[in-house]
């Protein structure tokens, strides 16, 4: 069980017109492919956690793009995103947040899903990302 690894330079989404991309300020330096929850005391967003406070481990979204404490990034709530390291993950795997900051685990879990790698339809099957932060989830309300 490992971080799966990202090219920060190659995060871009596969379609976009079927994503839910939403804008966000930062509340610390995030890159691009991070994930992240919503700061309930800012309204910022900051690098989610697993292993950190309830509210961390809550995630809002993926990154698209990087940025510094009051910079407005946009955020993956629902869709494919391009620039992981997946060639070595099996198709359909679950993947959950990561007790590294921002990262996500290529465990194959059964709780706190945010992401799959899922195929393509190209003829190579590439696989991508795609994630779903969306409350549909079941997430729980952070009080």
């Amino acid at each position: 069980m490992a971080d799966i690894a990202l090219t920060a330079a190659k995060i871009a989404v596969v379609d976009p017109m079927n994503a839910w991309i939403v804008p966000a300020v930062a509340g610390t330096t995030i890159t691009a492919g991070q994930f992240v929850y919503g700061i309930v005391s800012s309204g910022k967003v900051g690098l989610a956690d697993e292993d950190a406070s309830a509210e961390a481990s809550y995630v809002f979204g993926m990154a698209l793009d990087g940025g510094v404490d009051g910079q407005t990034i946009q955020v993956l709530r629902r869709g494919m995103a391009y620039g992981f390291t997946l060639t070595s993950h099996a198709y359909w795997l679950p993947c959950s947040l990561s007790n590294t900051a921002g990262a996500l685990l290529d465990t194959g879990a059964t709780t706190n899903i945010v992401a799959r790698i899922v195929p393509l339809t190209d003829a190579a099957l590439t696989k991508v990302l795609m994630v779903d932060c969306t409350l549909a989830n079941g997430a729980a309300a952070v009080t």
